[in-house]
C-alpha cells in the first residue's frame, strides 16, 4: 500500500503547496496510476466522504478520513472561541 503525501512532496520539490495545488494534484494522480497499474493499493486521504468520488473514479478503494492536526484544529478554533468569550466576561 502506498500514499502520498502533498506536504512532503511539496517540502521535496521546494516549493509552497498551496500555489502549485494543481501540480500536487497532478503528482498524486501519476502516483495512483502507477500503483493500481502495478499491483499496489494506494490510500488517499479525505477531509470528508464526498471528497471519495474522486478518488474511486481513479480506481481508489482505500481512505483515511481526516487528519489528527485538523480535527484537532478546528476543535482548538470552536472551542477556543467560547473560552474566549467566557475569558473576555471577567474584565
Amino acid at each position: 500500500m502506498v500514499q502520498f503525501g502533498p506536504s512532503d512532496y511539496s517540502m521535496s520539490a521546494g516549493k509552497n503547496r498551496k500555489e502549485y495545488a494543481e501540480e500536487c494534484r497532478a503528482a498524486e494522480r501519476r502516483m495512483i496510476e502507477a500503483a493500481l497499474k502495478h499491483g499496489v493499493q494506494p490510500r488517499c486521504e479525505i477531509a470528508a466522504p464526498e471528497d471519495a468520488a474522486y478518488y474511486i473514479s481513479l480506481g481508489v478503494k482505500h481512505f483515511s478520513l481526516g487528519d489528527q492536526m485538523k480535527v484537532l484544529e478546528k476543535f482548538w478554533e470552536e472551542e477556543g472561541k467560547k473560552i474566549r468569550v467566557i475569558a473576555d466576561s471577567l474584565k
